[in-house]
């Protein structure tokens, strides 16, 4: 591979600290969540929604940031998403009702909905085929280890300062963050590329084109499955271990995200192995390990449990950077409109499946939900099977035709 410009490692650096931020502050709540409910009185099924309106949100920004942003410089319009983002999560300090929680989750994640976009499209545009997979497994690492800081902060910080000085702290981490991000990014390069200058009914257009591609279809559905094993085992672990509110169970809980260590080196790992091996290897051999851990975290043992963490982890991150990888590269030059479609996916389908999961929850606890998401993870397996081992960019219709 030739050795990358300046440009493309700032760059690098950049969507790193973007995945890093969005994440941090998107799952900063989720060890918090049995701890909320307690609080408010409420069922694990009411407190799901914390999480799932956050994605929600996401899923609701991402088709309309697609285009919008598309009319604005990327580089701005991400960094004002991230500042916004920073100050709501500090406004959750002073929320006076559990309504007006969820309220403010929808409004961080309508927020953050940009980022995730508009990253894949910037590392589409600007970094070459043969250096994709392994760009996107760097921004992706950044989401792993940004979800494993904040988790892992919330966890140790809470039983000392209570949940609401917890996220008014991340908040401020953020806005920090935000503005290392702002530096690192390169301007873009170039004069404003055609696509900006499309009407709304172009876009729709365009996004019915691509969903009417095979390949795409099948990537969304596994990045929607994978997204909702993914959320839903960490809401449901988070029971698990704080079902009896206590030191040892916070300090447990807090150990555990310590293996979205493992996430930061899958996603980078796999984005290297699609590259050279083939994408449907890498992504069934991803599926795989998710579905041992799934099966692994049955049994009852703290050893085991750690493990099958570890192993849902893994093949989460390894998944996704090899499934947003092919999306960016099969479908230029709309590889932006294509990331929308499988952000919207990934997101949408999760949060339902995530708030789905507190009612399994509710119903027959931490066995129950873990047999459920087994059911998910060998249908995306059964997906991911049926892919091409390297996937080949899709034919479509002119400016005109479009």
């Amino acid at each position: 591979m030739p050795i990358m410009s300046a440009d493309t490692r700032r760059a690098n650096l950049a969507l790193f600290l973007a995945g890093f931020i969005t994440f941090g502050l998107l799952y900063d709540v989720q060890p918090l969540l049995p701890l909320i409910t307690r609080d408010y009185g409420l069922h694990a099924s009411a407190g799901a929604w914390v999480m799932s309106l956050s994605t929600l949100g996401m899923a609701l920004a991402i088709m309309a940031v697609n285009v919008l942003a598309a009319h604005l410089p990327r580089r701005s319009v991400m960094l004002s998403c991230l500042l916004l983002a920073s100050s709501l999560s500090l406004l959750m300090a002073v929320l006076p009702s559990f309504a007006s929680l969820l309220g403010l989750r929808m409004l961080i994640g309508l927020a953050l909905g940009s980022v995730p976009v508009l990253a894949m499209a910037v590392l589409s545009d600007r970094i070459a085929g043969e250096r994709l997979g392994h760009a996107m497994g760097l921004y992706i690492s950044g989401t792993a280890l940004g979800g494993m800081a904040g988790r892992l902060v919330a966890s140790l910080l809470v039983a000392r300062q209570g949940w609401q000085h917890t996220v008014f702290f991340l908040g401020c981490a953020g806005l920090a963050c935000s503005l290392l991000f702002w530096w690192a990014l390169p301007a873009a390069p170039g004069a404003a590329p055609p696509a900006w200058r499309r009407s709304w009914r172009d876009h729709l257009r365009i996004w019915k084109r691509l969903g009417q591609q095979a390949p795409l279809r099948r990537y969304d559905a596994i990045g929607l499955l994978l997204m909702s094993c993914f959320v839903t085992a960490y809401n449901g672990v988070a029971y698990h271990l704080l079902s009896t509110p206590s030191a040892a169970g916070s300090r447990q809980l807090g150990a555990l995200y310590i293996v979205y260590l493992v996430g930061a080196a899958a996603s980078n790992l796999a984005g290297r192995a699609a590259d050279r091996y083939g994408y449907r290897r890498a992504l069934m051999s991803a599926l795989g390990l998710l579905s041992a851990g799934l099966v692994l975290a049955l049994y009852p043992d703290m050893i085991a449990l750690v493990i099958a963490m570890t192993l849902i982890t893994f093949g989460f991150f390894a998944g996704h950077a090899v499934a947003s990888a092919a999306v960016g590269g099969i479908s230029r030059p709309y590889a932006g409109h294509a990331a929308a479609l499988y952000l919207l996916c990934y997101y949408g389908g999760s949060s339902i499946v995530g708030a789905l999961g507190g009612v399994v929850w509710d119903i027959g606890g931490w066995s129950y939900v873990l047999v459920f998401l087994l059911v998910l993870s060998l249908i995306a397996l059964r997906l991911a099977g049926a892919s091409a081992e390297r996937p080949q960019a899709l034919s479509f219709p002119s400016e005109e035709e479009c």
